[in-house]
């Protein structure tokens, strides 16, 4: 079985996602949406149209509990990150005092372009931004995506969806794992946590189907972290293979713990990954 003993974890970054997931956790057991209005028919449009849920049908945001859940990512933070409890108290005002329909449509489809570029533009640190806007979000995206599954046929969801983003959501997968069973890539979607099946060797980004361009790096012996890389487009996609290691509960967690991947990826010059960069 896979360990991660011999990898230079930082586990007090790991704890801090840890206790991260849990207050996620809580946010969505006080939530309450009107999941009734998403049309019994949305599964079906998305595989007709090859579009995300999103893109088809408005998803409600509440943005006073957007902006609730922004000031509780922010006191998470000044607890648990002394060094930029000053930063993450500026950002919560900013996002209290400023969350529009434009920011909520942005959070939405989590556009990392433009929420950097509106975190630049007010003197903020993009990589904080983009970490609490992304958490504050969340429960209300996985509500969302948790109705979804519910009305859809998945069985026919994933023969017939082969898209590389998020069926729901539209979002790229940030990490993918190999099934335990039949050794099927299951892709993970860390905004609203979707999941779907995907070609095992094809490239989410640029749709390379060569076996020998795409390459597989691990870290020695170990066989259950993995990073695929592609020599086309030189983006990349963290990998758990169940056959060689435990089977993952949270993959939004394993996505932002395995952040050593992302380093050895960088190294071996391939990029696309946000979570080194939430991180640094």
């Amino acid at each position: 079985m896979a360990t991660r003993r011999s990898f230079d974890i930082d586990e007090n970054i790991s704890e801090f996602f840890r206790e991260l997931s849990k207050l996620e956790d809580e946010m969505i057991n006080e939530l309450q949406l009107p999941v009734a209005s998403m049309p019994e028919s949305l599964p079906i449009t998305v595989l007709e149209e090859g579009k995300s849920a999103a893109e088809l049908w408005d998803v409600f945001l509440d943005k006073e509990v957007f902006k609730q859940h922004a000031q509780k990512i922010a006191d998470f933070i000044i607890e648990h990150r002394p060094s930029a409890a000053e930063e993450a108290a500026k950002i919560a005002r900013i996002i209290t005092a400023g969350a529009d329909e434009e920011m909520l449509e942005h959070a939405i489809y989590f556009d990392a372009s433009q929420l950097s570029d509106y975190a630049i533009q007010h003197g903020l640190s993009a990589g904080l931004f983009l970490l609490m806007i992304q958490n504050a979000v969340q429960p209300q995206m996985r509500i969302w995506s948790q109705h979804f599954r519910q009305i859809a046929d998945l069985e026919s969801l994933n023969q017939k969806w082969r898209q590389p983003y998020c069926p729901f959501c539209g979002q790229r997968a940030s990490i993918s794992r190999l099934r335990k069973e039949d050794g099927v890539r299951v892709m993970f979607c860390a905004h609203c946590f979707m999941e779907w099946e995907y070609q095992h060797l094809l490239c989410s980004y640029c749709g390379n189907a060569d076996p020998e361009k795409i390459e597989i790096i691990s870290i020695g012996n170990d066989r259950f972290d993995l990073i695929y890389g592609c020599k086309e487009c030189k983006g990349y996609l963290k990998t758990l293979n169940e056959k060689y290691g435990y089977l993952p509960e949270n993959l939004w967690l394993e996505s932002m713990c395995t952040f050593f991947l992302d380093l050895l990826a960088e190294e071996h010059g391939y990029s696309n990954s946000l979570e080194s960069k939430l991180v640094s």
